[in-house]
C-alpha cells in the first residue's frame, strides 16, 4: 500500500505487466484448498522472485561458516526476514546464535533529499506498509519460527537429533526507528515494545 500521492514503481513491458495481473487474479481465485495452498505457492512464483530467492540463498551459503548475525536495513513487508529464517532452518537449525535482525521505520520515506537521486523509488511515501503491519509481521515471523522447528527430514528419527534451540528467545528482531533516532523499539518474542539504546544508523533498502 503506497502513501497517498505516491505511485508504486512498476517495471516491465505492457505484456509483462498484464501477465502479472492475470497471475494475481488467478491467485485470488485459486481453487487450491487451504490445507494445500502453502505447499503449492510455487505455482504463482514469478521468475524474478525465484531469482531473488536463489541469490539470497547463495548469500546465506557464503556466511554459513562465519559467526555472527544477519541484519537487514529496511525490511519493507519482511519477505527477506522470513526467507533468512527459512535458510537458517535448512542450513544450520542448531545454530543458537544466528539471529535475524531487521531495522525499519515501518512508515515509508518521510522525505527525500538530493543525494537520494531522482528515481521513482526515492519519493515521499515510498515503501510504506499498512497500518499495524509491524504487529502482523511479528506474528508471521513467530509462525515461521514455530514451523521451522519441525523442518527436519521427515524420514529422520527425531529421537536421534539433538533438541532444537529455543527460537522463542531472541532468534529474530524487528527494530523500529528512523536513522536519526537513538531510541529504537525492539519487537521479538521475548521482548515486546522494549526501548533499547543504539547509535544512529541509516535506513536503506
Amino acid at each position: 500500500m503506497a502513501r497517498e500521492g505516491y505511485t508504486n514503481v512498476v517495471r516491465g513491458s505492457a505484456e509483462e505487466i498484464k501477465a502479472r495481473e492475470v497471475i494475481l487474479g488467478l491467485f485470488k481465485e485459486t481453487p487450491i484448498p487451504d490445507d494445500e495452498m502453502l505447499v503449492n505457492l510455487g505455482a504463482y512464483l514469478r521468475s524474478p522472485l525465484l531469482a531473488k530467492i536463489l541469490y539470497l540463498n547463495e548469500l546465506y551459503q557464503l556466511i554459513e561458516k562465519v559467526p555472527g548475525i544477519i541484519v537487514e536495513f529496511g525490511v519493507w513487508w519482511g519477505a527477506n526476514l522470513a526467507l533468512f529464517e527459512s535458510f537458517r532452518a535448512v542450513y544450520e537449525p542448531y545454530n543458537w546464535n544466528r539471529k535475524v535482525v531487521g531495522f525499519d521505520t515501518f512508515q515509508g520515506y518521510p522525505s527525500v533529499g538530493e543525494k537520494d537521486g531522482t528515481t521513482g523509488y526515492a519519493a515521499v511515501g515510498g515503501y510504506t506498509v499498512s497500518e499495524g503491519y509491524e504487529d502482523y509481521l511479528s506474528r508471521l515471523l513467530d509462525a515461521h519460527e514455530a514451523d521451522n522447528g519441525k523442518a527436519a527430514d521427515e524420514d529422520e528419527d527425531v529421537h536421534d537429533r539433538p533438541p532444537l534451540p529455543d527460537h522463542s528467545v531472541d532468534s529474530w528482531l524487528t527494530v523500529s526507528g528512523s536513522g536519526s533516532e537513538k531510541n529504537f523499539w525492539v519487537r521479538n518474542r521475548s521482548t515486546t515494545n522494549s526501548a533499547v539504546r543504539a547509535p544512529p544508523i541509516g535506513i536503506g533498502r
